[in-house]
């Protein structure tokens, strides 16, 4: 089930969103819009009930990027 969705623009590598409910559980799905700064590799973690965050290698990462959280 699909509980978020919407776009994220990196600022210095790293971009948190609010998600309230969100399970450890969870499943984020990330796809680049568009490419911006020195482009790295993505990752995310879950903050429980709170947010995911969304870190890249590269300090320089300015993307945008759309997500998606399932459960």
């Amino acid at each position: 089930m699909l509980i978020a969705r919407g776009e994220l623009t990196m600022v210095a590598g790293t971009q948190t969103v609010n998600v309230p409910r969100i399970p450890n559980t969870a499943v984020v799905v990330l796809s680049p819009r568009s490419l911006l700064g020195t482009i790295g590799t993505l990752a995310w973690s879950i903050n429980a009930g709170v947010s995911f965050t969304v870190v890249s290698t590269s300090v320089l990462d300015l993307s945008v990027v759309r997500y998606a959280v399932f459960v």
